[in-house]
């Protein structure tokens, strides 16, 4: 039970992305079929607790069964802190600073907790040591390369990429450190325009605890709208100005990949997500063997599947807005989709929803 706990966790913030570079890579590298490659990780994963990176780094793909039995994976790490400490010392092994706050003796190494200490000692810290290792906060290094352009990538939303760290949090991410930038940094600067779910344009006005939810003022009654309240958790923001000239560019393919001649012979693949960092990276993996379409939400999957038939299998997210995963493949069997298969791809990993 302990296991599968875990493994749930680790589902939850699963990066999609991540995992497929790794199952390119080593098909590329081993010769194998990217299929049988993703079937023997989710095997290993289930049987030997391995993630994928454990897969790659440990070369399960050369490993027997029984040479596979005696590594030390994540989750048999995990069940060896959970055996022999007690609930309420778990908190010991899973934060670095504590650990070595409390076994500093045993350590030896002389160290500093930046954001538990002021400048002057941070100033005495370094007069004491000519060379020093810093650690940058893991959420903030990845909010930077997501927002940023680089050689490879152009640059995301604000919004997109505080998505993707929502949905890493607990695992990828310290809940804690993304709620601080939650609360900091804004997604959706005062003064740009913005359209919200139940169709009103907007600009924005103001701040709130949540970058995602700022106050906003209606543009035809000048309605002040705070959107962090419980009372206006039904309405979204659902287009803004607030992206790079680049970023609006990546949206357009939603659109414009739709009209692009798809190739002969190929399977014909529809993404559904609407976080765009998600929908990018699905695309990137799939698009050099199958003829991909797109879409943001349920009702944009049926418009699309209105202008260019059922796809030959459908990726689905569950959570989002406008019409749902469940909601949408509800309505598509009503209204004649009986053999296309489809995945549900989400960061939802409760009891109930995987059952």
């Amino acid at each position: 039970m302990r296991k599968i706990k875990y493994m749930l966790k680790c589902l939850k913030s699963l990066n999609v992305k991540n995992m497929f570079n790794i199952i390119n890579k080593l098909s590329k590298k081993t010769h194998k079929s990217k299929i049988i490659l993703t079937i023997d990780i989710i095997y290993c994963a289930l049987k030997y607790g391995a993630g994928y990176y454990d897969y790659q780094e440990f070369e399960f793909y050369n490993l027997t069964n029984k040479e596979r039995k005696t590594y030390l994976t994540r989750v048999k790490n995990n069940n060896i802190i959970k055996t022999y400490n007690k609930k309420e010392d778990f908190y010991k092994l899973d934060d670095k600073g504590v650990f070595n706050e409390i076994f500093k003796d045993y350590i030896k190494r002389d160290f500093l907790i930046i954001s538990k200490d002021n400048f002057d000692d941070f100033v005495k810290f370094t007069d004491r040591h000519k060379k020093i290792i810093a650690k940058i906060i893991h959420a903030v290094d990845v909010y930077d390369a997501l927002t940023s352009r680089r050689p490879y990538k152009e640059p995301y939303a604000p919004a997109d990429a505080f998505e993707y760290l929502k949905g890493g949090c607990d695992i990828l991410f310290d809940r804690a450190v993304v709620d601080a930038m939650l609360q900091t940094l804004p997604a959706y600067p005062p003064g740009i325009d913005v359209k919200l779910s139940d169709g009103r344009e907007a600009i924005v006005y103001a701040h709130t605890s949540d970058a995602l939810r700022p106050k906003v003022k209606d543009k035809s009654t000048g309605e002040i709208i705070d959107l962090s309240e419980p009372g206006y958790s039904d309405i979204l923001i659902t287009e803004s100005g607030v992206m790079p000239s680049d970023y609006v560019g990546e949206l357009e393919l939603i659109n414009e990949i739709k009209n692009l001649k798809p190739v002969k012979g190929r399977e014909k693949v529809l993404i559904i997500d609407d976080v765009m960092v998600n929908l990018l990276h699905t695309k990137q993996i799939l698009e050099s063997e199958y003829n991909i379409l797109m879409a943001k939400n349920g009702v944009e999957a049926i418009e699309t599947i209105a202008e260019h038939g059922f796809p030959d299998i459908m990726i689905v997210d569950i959570d989002m807005p406008v019409m749902d995963g469940y909601t949408l493949i509800k309505t598509l069997k009503e209204n004649g989709m009986k053999e296309t298969p489809f995945i549900f791809l989400t960061g939802i990993a409760d009891k109930e929803t995987v059952m």
